[in-house]
Protein backbone atom coordinates (compact mmCIF):
# COMPACT_ATOMS: atom_id res chain seq x y z
CA UNK A 1 0.00 0.00 0.00
CA UNK A 2 1.33 3.40 -1.01
CA UNK A 3 0.32 6.30 1.19
CA UNK A 4 1.38 9.73 2.37
CA UNK A 5 2.32 9.52 6.04
CA UNK A 6 0.44 11.95 8.24
CA UNK A 7 1.32 12.80 11.84
CA UNK A 8 -1.19 12.31 14.62
CA UNK A 9 -1.58 13.50 18.20
CA UNK A 10 -3.05 10.89 20.54
CA UNK A 11 -5.19 11.53 23.62
CA UNK A 12 -6.02 8.84 26.15
CA UNK A 13 -8.97 8.88 28.55
CA UNK A 14 -8.33 5.94 30.84
CA UNK A 15 -9.72 4.31 33.95
CA UNK A 16 -6.40 2.72 34.91
CA UNK A 17 -5.81 3.33 38.57
CA UNK A 18 -3.51 0.56 39.76
CA UNK A 19 0.10 -0.15 38.85
CA UNK A 20 -0.69 -3.55 37.32
CA UNK A 21 -3.01 -1.94 34.75
CA UNK A 22 -0.58 0.91 34.08
CA UNK A 23 2.22 -1.59 33.35
CA UNK A 24 0.05 -3.83 31.14
CA UNK A 25 1.85 -4.42 27.80
CA UNK A 26 -1.32 -3.42 25.92
CA UNK A 27 -1.65 -0.10 27.74
CA UNK A 28 -2.09 2.36 24.84
CA UNK A 29 0.64 4.55 26.34
CA UNK A 30 3.05 1.89 25.12
CA UNK A 31 2.09 2.23 21.46
CA UNK A 32 -0.04 5.32 20.84
CA UNK A 33 2.89 7.56 19.88
CA UNK A 34 3.84 5.19 17.05
CA UNK A 35 0.42 4.86 15.40
CA UNK A 36 0.91 7.46 12.66
CA UNK A 37 2.09 5.08 9.87
CA UNK A 38 -0.77 2.62 10.46
CA UNK A 39 -3.48 5.29 10.70
CA UNK A 40 -2.06 7.05 7.64
CA UNK A 41 -2.33 3.83 5.65
CA UNK A 42 -5.93 3.30 6.77
CA UNK A 43 -7.18 6.82 5.99
CA UNK A 44 -5.42 6.89 2.62
CA UNK A 45 -8.13 4.55 1.35
CA UNK A 46 -11.90 4.83 1.35
CA UNK A 47 -13.56 3.29 4.40
CA UNK A 48 -14.64 -0.28 3.66
CA UNK A 49 -11.94 -0.94 1.05
CA UNK A 50 -8.95 -1.73 3.30
CA UNK A 51 -8.12 -5.43 3.31
CA UNK A 52 -6.73 -7.21 6.38
CA UNK A 53 -4.31 -9.08 4.13
CA UNK A 54 -2.82 -5.85 2.76
CA UNK A 55 -2.29 -4.40 6.25
CA UNK A 56 -0.83 -7.68 7.54
CA UNK A 57 1.62 -7.79 4.63
CA UNK A 58 2.77 -4.24 5.31
CA UNK A 59 2.77 -4.08 9.13
CA UNK A 60 2.76 -7.74 10.18
CA UNK A 61 -0.25 -9.80 11.25
CA UNK A 62 0.79 -9.80 14.93
CA UNK A 63 0.77 -5.99 15.01
CA UNK A 64 -2.57 -5.70 13.20
CA UNK A 65 -4.13 -8.34 15.49
CA UNK A 66 -2.83 -6.44 18.51
CA UNK A 67 -4.36 -3.19 17.25
CA UNK A 68 -7.67 -5.02 16.75
CA UNK A 69 -7.43 -6.43 20.28
CA UNK A 70 -6.67 -2.96 21.66
CA UNK A 71 -9.64 -1.36 19.87
CA UNK A 72 -7.69 0.79 17.43
CA UNK A 73 -8.95 -1.28 14.48
CA UNK A 74 -11.98 -3.49 13.82
CA UNK A 75 -12.12 -6.44 11.44
CA UNK A 76 -15.28 -7.25 9.51
CA UNK A 77 -14.71 -10.25 7.26
CA UNK A 78 -11.69 -9.48 5.11
CA UNK A 79 -11.92 -5.73 5.65
CA UNK A 80 -10.50 -3.53 8.40
CA UNK A 81 -11.93 -0.28 9.76
CA UNK A 82 -10.88 2.28 12.32
CA UNK A 83 -12.52 1.44 15.64
CA UNK A 84 -11.51 4.52 17.62
CA UNK A 85 -12.28 8.18 16.86
CA UNK A 86 -9.77 9.66 14.39
CA UNK A 87 -10.20 13.21 13.14
CA UNK A 88 -8.55 14.38 9.92
CA UNK A 89 -7.84 17.84 8.60
CA UNK A 90 -10.65 17.25 6.12
CA UNK A 91 -13.08 16.94 9.07
CA UNK A 92 -12.23 20.39 10.46
CA UNK A 93 -14.73 22.43 8.45
CA UNK A 94 -17.59 20.06 9.31
CA UNK A 95 -16.73 20.15 13.02
CA UNK A 96 -16.45 23.93 12.99
CA UNK A 97 -19.76 24.40 11.22
CA UNK A 98 -21.66 22.01 13.48
CA UNK A 99 -20.24 23.05 16.85
CA UNK A 100 -19.34 26.73 16.53
CA UNK A 101 -22.88 28.00 16.01
CA UNK A 102 -24.26 25.59 18.63
CA UNK A 103 -21.66 26.73 21.18
CA UNK A 104 -22.51 30.38 20.58
CA UNK A 105 -26.22 29.79 21.13
CA UNK A 106 -25.63 27.77 24.30
CA UNK A 107 -23.24 30.43 25.64
CA UNK A 108 -25.97 33.02 25.03
CA UNK A 109 -28.37 30.91 27.12
CA UNK A 110 -25.86 30.93 29.97
CA UNK A 111 -25.32 34.69 29.70
CA UNK A 112 -29.09 35.20 29.82
CA UNK A 113 -28.92 33.79 33.37
CA UNK A 114 -26.18 36.22 34.43
CA UNK A 115 -28.07 37.66 37.40
CA UNK A 116 -28.79 34.39 39.27
CA UNK A 117 -25.39 32.92 38.39
CA UNK A 118 -23.47 36.00 39.53
CA UNK A 119 -25.56 36.19 42.70
CA UNK A 120 -24.73 32.58 43.52
CA UNK A 121 -21.02 32.96 42.73
CA UNK A 122 -20.94 36.21 44.72
CA UNK A 123 -21.90 34.30 47.87
CA UNK A 124 -18.53 32.54 47.81
CA UNK A 125 -16.46 34.74 50.11
CA UNK A 126 -12.97 33.69 49.03
CA UNK A 127 -11.61 37.03 47.86
CA UNK A 128 -12.21 36.42 44.16
CA UNK A 129 -14.75 37.83 41.72
CA UNK A 130 -17.84 35.99 40.46
CA UNK A 131 -16.15 35.85 37.04
CA UNK A 132 -13.11 34.03 38.45
CA UNK A 133 -15.16 31.67 40.60
CA UNK A 134 -17.49 30.85 37.70
CA UNK A 135 -14.48 30.03 35.53
CA UNK A 136 -13.81 27.11 37.88
CA UNK A 137 -17.35 26.21 38.96
CA UNK A 138 -19.08 26.57 35.60
CA UNK A 139 -16.43 26.03 32.91
CA UNK A 140 -14.57 23.35 34.86
CA UNK A 141 -16.66 21.60 37.48
CA UNK A 142 -20.05 21.83 35.78
CA UNK A 143 -19.10 21.32 32.14
CA UNK A 144 -16.38 18.72 32.76
CA UNK A 145 -18.18 17.17 35.71
CA UNK A 146 -21.91 17.36 36.31
CA UNK A 147 -22.90 17.83 32.67
CA UNK A 148 -20.73 15.01 31.36
CA UNK A 149 -22.11 12.78 34.14
CA UNK A 150 -25.65 13.53 32.95
CA UNK A 151 -24.74 12.79 29.32
CA UNK A 152 -23.26 9.45 30.41
CA UNK A 153 -26.32 8.72 32.55
CA UNK A 154 -28.61 9.41 29.57
CA UNK A 155 -26.47 7.06 27.42
CA UNK A 156 -25.55 9.87 25.02
CA UNK A 157 -21.79 9.58 25.45
CA UNK A 158 -19.45 6.88 26.72
CA UNK A 159 -16.78 7.46 29.36
CA UNK A 160 -14.74 4.45 28.35
CA UNK A 161 -14.71 1.05 26.71
CA UNK A 162 -13.71 -2.26 28.36
CA UNK A 163 -11.30 -4.01 25.99
CA UNK A 164 -10.44 -7.72 25.64
CA UNK A 165 -7.11 -6.81 27.26
CA UNK A 166 -9.00 -6.10 30.51
CA UNK A 167 -8.23 -2.37 30.28
CA UNK A 168 -10.86 0.40 30.13
CA UNK A 169 -10.09 3.49 28.05
CA UNK A 170 -10.90 5.69 25.08
CA UNK A 171 -8.20 6.60 22.58
CA UNK A 172 -8.68 9.69 20.39
CA UNK A 173 -6.44 10.73 17.48
CA UNK A 174 -6.18 14.07 15.69
CA UNK A 175 -4.18 14.68 12.56
CA UNK A 176 -1.55 17.32 13.32
CA UNK A 177 -2.91 20.32 11.48
CA UNK A 178 -3.49 24.00 12.33
CA UNK A 179 -7.13 23.54 11.32
CA UNK A 180 -7.58 20.78 13.94
CA UNK A 181 -5.33 22.27 16.64
CA UNK A 182 -8.25 24.58 17.44
CA UNK A 183 -10.21 21.52 18.61
CA UNK A 184 -7.48 19.30 20.04
CA UNK A 185 -5.28 21.79 21.90
CA UNK A 186 -6.71 25.30 22.00
CA UNK A 187 -10.10 24.89 23.64
CA UNK A 188 -10.74 25.34 27.36
CA UNK A 189 -11.57 21.74 28.20
CA UNK A 190 -8.50 20.33 29.99
CA UNK A 191 -9.00 19.66 33.71
CA UNK A 192 -6.06 18.46 35.86
CA UNK A 193 -6.56 17.47 39.50
CA UNK A 194 -3.95 16.34 42.01
CA UNK A 195 -6.10 14.82 44.77
CA UNK A 196 -5.10 13.44 48.15
CA UNK A 197 -7.72 12.73 50.81
CA UNK A 198 -9.81 15.90 51.25
CA UNK A 199 -7.81 18.39 49.18
CA UNK A 200 -7.37 18.87 45.43
CA UNK A 201 -4.86 21.09 43.65
CA UNK A 202 -6.59 21.88 40.37
CA UNK A 203 -5.89 23.60 37.08
CA UNK A 204 -8.28 24.12 34.18
CA UNK A 205 -7.48 25.48 30.73
CA UNK A 206 -6.39 24.43 27.25
CA UNK A 207 -3.82 21.85 26.16
CA UNK A 208 -1.71 24.17 24.02
CA UNK A 209 1.59 23.44 25.73
CA UNK A 210 3.15 21.49 28.57
CA UNK A 211 1.41 22.61 31.72
CA UNK A 212 3.70 22.77 34.77
CA UNK A 213 1.13 21.67 37.34
CA UNK A 214 1.06 19.10 40.13
CA UNK A 215 -0.93 16.50 38.23
CA UNK A 216 1.44 16.48 35.24
CA UNK A 217 4.49 16.56 37.50
CA UNK A 218 3.54 13.38 39.35
CA UNK A 219 2.28 11.63 36.19
CA UNK A 220 5.53 12.34 34.30
CA UNK A 221 7.65 11.48 37.33
CA UNK A 222 5.98 8.06 37.58
CA UNK A 223 6.81 7.49 33.91
CA UNK A 224 10.37 8.85 34.33
CA UNK A 225 9.56 11.44 31.65
CA UNK A 226 10.08 14.74 33.46
CA UNK A 227 11.22 17.44 31.03
CA UNK A 228 13.86 20.12 31.75
CA UNK A 229 11.02 22.62 32.20
CA UNK A 230 10.28 20.91 35.52
CA UNK A 231 13.88 21.20 36.81
CA UNK A 232 13.29 24.01 39.31
CA UNK A 233 10.05 22.42 40.50
CA UNK A 234 11.73 19.03 40.81
CA UNK A 235 14.41 20.60 42.97
CA UNK A 236 11.75 22.12 45.24
CA UNK A 237 9.92 18.77 45.38
CA UNK A 238 12.84 16.68 46.65
CA UNK A 239 11.59 14.36 49.39
CA UNK A 240 7.98 15.56 49.07
CA UNK A 241 4.89 13.60 48.07
CA UNK A 242 1.53 14.70 46.70
CA UNK A 243 0.09 14.19 50.18
CA UNK A 244 2.67 16.60 51.60
CA UNK A 245 1.52 19.28 49.16
CA UNK A 246 -2.20 18.85 49.75
CA UNK A 247 -1.71 18.75 53.54
CA UNK A 248 0.24 22.00 53.36
CA UNK A 249 -2.38 23.60 51.10
CA UNK A 250 -5.14 22.58 53.52
CA UNK A 251 -3.28 24.07 56.49
CA UNK A 252 -2.49 27.33 54.68
CA UNK A 253 -6.11 27.64 53.54
CA UNK A 254 -7.12 27.39 57.21
CA UNK A 255 -4.70 30.14 58.24
CA UNK A 256 -2.23 27.75 59.85
CA UNK A 257 1.47 27.25 59.28
CA UNK A 258 2.74 24.41 57.11
CA UNK A 259 6.00 22.60 56.48
CA UNK A 260 8.38 25.10 54.88
CA UNK A 261 9.57 22.88 52.03
CA UNK A 262 6.01 22.01 51.03
CA UNK A 263 5.08 25.71 51.05
CA UNK A 264 8.00 26.48 48.73
CA UNK A 265 6.89 23.71 46.39
CA UNK A 266 3.34 25.13 46.34
CA UNK A 267 4.85 28.51 45.49
CA UNK A 268 6.81 26.91 42.64
CA UNK A 269 3.56 25.43 41.28
CA UNK A 270 1.79 28.79 41.62
CA UNK A 271 -0.79 27.97 44.30
CA UNK A 272 0.83 30.02 47.06
CA UNK A 273 2.50 33.43 47.29
CA UNK A 274 4.23 34.80 50.40
CA UNK A 275 3.03 31.83 52.41
CA UNK A 276 -0.67 32.25 51.56
CA UNK A 277 -2.95 30.76 48.89
CA UNK A 278 -3.05 33.08 45.86
CA UNK A 279 -5.78 31.18 44.01
CA UNK A 280 -9.47 30.64 44.84
CA UNK A 281 -10.11 28.21 47.68
CA UNK A 282 -13.41 26.31 47.58
CA UNK A 283 -14.58 24.81 50.85
CA UNK A 284 -17.26 22.22 51.77
CA UNK A 285 -19.67 25.00 52.79
CA UNK A 286 -19.56 26.22 49.18
CA UNK A 287 -20.98 22.92 47.90
CA UNK A 288 -24.58 24.09 48.28
CA UNK A 289 -23.79 27.07 46.02
CA UNK A 290 -22.14 24.86 43.43
CA UNK A 291 -25.09 22.46 43.43
CA UNK A 292 -27.44 25.39 42.85
CA UNK A 293 -25.30 26.54 39.90
CA UNK A 294 -25.21 22.99 38.58
CA UNK A 295 -29.00 22.60 38.87
CA UNK A 296 -29.64 25.89 37.07
CA UNK A 297 -27.27 25.04 34.23
CA UNK A 298 -28.66 21.54 33.77
CA UNK A 299 -32.20 22.91 33.63
CA UNK A 300 -31.47 25.36 30.81
CA UNK A 301 -28.73 23.51 28.91
CA UNK A 302 -29.42 19.79 28.80
CA UNK A 303 -32.07 19.82 26.05
CA UNK A 304 -30.09 22.12 23.68
CA UNK A 305 -26.93 20.06 24.27
CA UNK A 306 -28.76 16.76 23.67
CA UNK A 307 -30.12 18.20 20.41
CA UNK A 308 -26.56 18.95 19.23
CA UNK A 309 -25.61 15.31 19.75
CA UNK A 310 -28.61 14.11 17.77
CA UNK A 311 -26.94 15.62 14.71
CA UNK A 312 -23.56 13.91 15.14
CA UNK A 313 -24.63 10.62 13.54
CA UNK A 314 -25.32 12.46 10.26
CA UNK A 315 -21.97 14.29 10.06
CA UNK A 316 -19.67 13.09 7.28
CA UNK A 317 -16.57 12.87 9.42
CA UNK A 318 -13.97 10.10 9.56
CA UNK A 319 -15.34 8.32 12.68
CA UNK A 320 -18.81 8.14 11.11
CA UNK A 321 -17.48 6.80 7.80
CA UNK A 322 -15.73 3.97 9.70
CA UNK A 323 -18.77 3.38 11.93
CA UNK A 324 -16.79 4.01 15.11
CA UNK A 325 -19.12 3.58 18.12
CA UNK A 326 -21.21 6.76 18.16
CA UNK A 327 -21.03 7.30 21.92
CA UNK A 328 -17.21 7.27 21.78
CA UNK A 329 -17.17 9.86 19.01
CA UNK A 330 -19.71 11.83 21.05
CA UNK A 331 -17.34 11.85 24.04
CA UNK A 332 -14.72 13.78 22.08
CA UNK A 333 -17.38 15.92 20.43
CA UNK A 334 -18.54 16.90 23.92
CA UNK A 335 -15.05 18.19 24.67
CA UNK A 336 -15.17 20.20 21.44
CA UNK A 337 -18.61 21.57 22.30
CA UNK A 338 -18.05 22.52 25.94
CA UNK A 339 -14.58 23.85 25.17
CA UNK A 340 -16.15 26.07 22.50
CA UNK A 341 -18.85 27.18 24.95
CA UNK A 342 -16.16 28.10 27.49
CA UNK A 343 -14.23 30.07 24.87
CA UNK A 344 -17.40 31.99 24.02
CA UNK A 345 -18.00 32.77 27.71
CA UNK A 346 -14.44 34.10 28.04
CA UNK A 347 -14.82 36.20 24.89
CA UNK A 348 -18.07 37.67 26.22
CA UNK A 349 -16.37 38.58 29.51
CA UNK A 350 -18.81 36.37 31.43
CA UNK A 351 -16.01 34.40 33.12
CA UNK A 352 -12.42 35.37 33.88
CA UNK A 353 -9.90 34.86 31.06
CA UNK A 354 -7.27 32.19 31.75
CA UNK A 355 -3.68 33.32 32.09
CA UNK A 356 -1.44 32.69 29.08
CA UNK A 357 1.85 31.07 30.14
CA UNK A 358 4.55 30.67 27.47
CA UNK A 359 5.13 27.02 26.70
CA UNK A 360 2.29 25.91 28.99
CA UNK A 361 -0.88 27.20 27.35
CA UNK A 362 -3.73 29.02 29.11
CA UNK A 363 -5.06 27.98 32.50
CA UNK A 364 -6.12 29.08 35.97
CA UNK A 365 -5.68 27.25 39.26
CA UNK A 366 -7.70 26.70 42.40
CA UNK A 367 -7.69 24.68 45.62
CA UNK A 368 -10.73 22.55 46.48
CA UNK A 369 -11.29 21.24 50.00
CA UNK A 370 -13.82 18.51 50.76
Amino acid sequence: MMYEEKQFSCYLYDQMEDEQEALHPDNPRNFMDSLSPLISAIVSREAGTILYEDLADQFGSDYIDRMIRCGVLRREGQHVYLDTPVFLESDASVLAEHFASAAGKIADLIVSCKQPLYELAGKINNGFSPERNLYHLLCGWSMDGAMIDRLIQEDIISEGRPHPTGLDYLLILYEKSPALDVFSDRLLCSFNRCVQEDCALESFGDADGNRLDCFRYFRLKEQDKLTPAFDSIHEAMKGLSAADLTQAARLLASGQEAEVRAVRALEAFGYVRNGKPCVPVFRPEHDVIFYAIEELLEKILFKPIADVFEGIRDLRITPSLHRVPLKETANECWHILFGSINEALVNKGFVAPPETRPGEGRYLQCIALS
